[in-house]
């Protein structure tokens, strides 16, 4: 069957030991980033949460990429974000963690402080939106932050 193979195809015994070999170091080199992966995940300690006071925001303009940061809620129904993230951009798409969208404009922005400071074109749903609670933190005490991994929020402790 093998001589079969090797006088009806165009690939010769080396070549067979050639691809052999390719597909082995395919295989170990897929596994190896299967295993990294899943060592990356399970590190990130991720707790997937519905917050509602963290948005992504979707970000196109001038820039060749959409760009993709995080923004907080604050009083006054201003989404509170790093400037870098929206900076040049001129439709800002806000997305809320139960998959509610709505757009927002740049109101200020402060490049120094790296700090924007946004305004929803037109209430939400959900309206009023509930900002985030602040609270003192005292030395020593455990933090955690919430962002978005694609679509899905999740917190995580800082370190």
């Amino acid at each position: 069957m093998l001589v079969w193979l090797f006088q009806t195809s165009a690939i010769s015994p080396s070549q067979l030991m050639f691809i052999s070999i390719r597909a082995k170091i395919f295989l170990v080199l897929s596994i190896c980033l299967v295993l990294a992966a899943a060592f990356i995940y399970a590190q990130t300690d991720r707790r997937h949460i519905n917050n509602n006071s963290v948005v992504l925001i979707s970000s196109v303009g001038c820039r060749s990429a959409e760009t993709r940061t995080v923004g907080t809620i604050i009083v006054g129904g201003f989404v509170l974000t790093v400037a870098h993230g929206v900076a040049g951009q001129n439709a800002n798409r806000i997305i809320f963690a139960d998959g509610e969208t709505t757009q927002a404009s740049i109101t200020v922005i402060d490049s120094d402080l790296d700090l924007a400071l946004l305004e929803f074109d037109q209430a939400p749903l959900r309206s009023p939106v509930k900002p985030i609670k602040f609270a003192s933190a005292k030395p020593g005490e455990s933090v955690t932050f919430v962002a978005f991994n694609d679509q899905t929020q999740f917190a995580r402790d800082a370190k």
